[in-house]
């Protein structure tokens, strides 16, 4: 099965149209001297690198106690990653296979799209505790299960962390790669406190529950060399490496008419901000759509500490949409716009 096309269209129309955190797609490019061998050092500075991971509610934790960054590329044979982990105590108590991800160890889901049922899952601990060796455990989701799942990993140690490279290969989803298609991933980075026991997971989408939601994931486009410097991913510098940053600061998207939106961490992805304006009088609108299980869940826009509006999701066709019409502002303009869906931020709204 070929890889879906991605296909790049651009619309014009008078409401601003707002995307969720989840539209993002980043750009992997194409490495071809990359050796599986649980070193960095032949990737440089290329490959999409992703750094400053949070647990999805924001909590970060710091060099030495737990730090990783990780790096994607692709080539013919599958998707490459090499992830650099700080830790300053190895722990890795697992005796099955299948307990791996309850130790020190990183964790890669792998589908053929964002939200797509053929998928998989590899846990990968490093082998850094005494007595230890890297082991790995696969778990098949997809519907048609023939042909084992392999992957081809390997991992370097020292006393202050580990590093881990791998490739998983096409032929586990049945894949084609070609320059433009996209695939869904999300990683994970597992570390537990030698003392307490407590287990800290970093993870790049914003959301842990894959399980239940396979539209937890990202999307990643593979693209050749050129094209990724040419159009790095969204949140990247325009210098080499591209970078995607951190969830819990992402950056914020420009619309048609000026509007400014910034998705809060874990902002829920079965929401839209769909419309976002000012009439004639200065006066605001909002309108969010989204999935049918929304439904009536409450929205309160605030300007500073102060409410200007509030709805709730109600059946629209196949899904809900809530239209809020917001307080005209005693100042001249409305400040920065938080909103919230049942209490919880969503997105940050600049009117303009």
């Amino acid at each position: 099965m070929a890889l879906h096309k991605y296909l790049l269209a651009a619309a014009c129309c008078a409401s601003v149209t707002l995307f969720g955190a989840d539209d993002k797609v980043f750009d992997v490019p194409l490495l071809k001297d990359v050796v599986i061998d649980g070193k960095a050092d032949d990737w440089g500075a290329k490959g999409l690198k992703v750094e400053g991971l949070t647990d999805g509610s924001g909590k970060k934790q710091t060099a030495p106690n737990f730090d990783v960054s990780f790096r994607l590329g692709w080539n013919e044979k599958g998707m490459l990653i090499v992830a650099t982990v700080t830790d300053d105590a190895p722990v890795e108590p697992a005796e099955k296979p299948e307990d791996l991800w309850k130790g020190d160890s990183i964790e890669i889901f792998m589908a053929e799209k964002k939200g797509g049922e053929t998928s998989y899952q590899v846990v990968i601990s490093p082998g850094r505790q005494a007595g230890k060796e890297l082991r790995t455990n696969l778990s098949d989701y997809r519907k048609d299960k023939k042909g084992k799942l392999t992957i081809e990993a390997k991992s370097t140690t020292s006393d202050k962390g580990y590093v881990i490279e791998a490739l998983l290969p096409w032929t586990n989803l049945r894949l084609e790669p070609s320059a433009n298609s996209e695939v869904g991933l999300q990683f994970f980075a597992n570390d537990v406190d030698k003392e307490s026991g407590e287990r800290y997971q970093a993870l790049w989408f914003p959301k842990p529950d894959i399980h239940g939601d396979k539209n937890n994931m990202q999307r990643v486009r593979l693209v050749e060399e050129a094209a990724a410097q040419a159009a790095p991913a969204p949140a990247a510098p325009k210098a080499e490496p591209a970078t995607a940053k951190a969830p819990e600061a992402p950056a914020a998207a420009t619309a048609a008419g000026g509007a400014q939106i910034t998705p809060a961490a874990g902002a829920n992805a079965k929401a839209k901000i769909t419309e976002a304006t000012l009439d004639e009088d200065g006066k605001g609108r909002l309108v969010l759509t989204g999935d049918a299980s929304l439904k009536g869940k409450s929205i309160k826009v605030k300007d500073g500490e102060k409410q200007v509006g509030k709805g709730k999701f109600e059946s629209d066709g196949g899904g809900v949409q809530a239209k809020i019409s917001l307080n005209k502002p005693k100042e001249k303009t409305y400040g920065t716009l938080t909103v919230q869906i049942d209490d919880e931020d969503f997105a940050t709204v600049k009117l303009k």
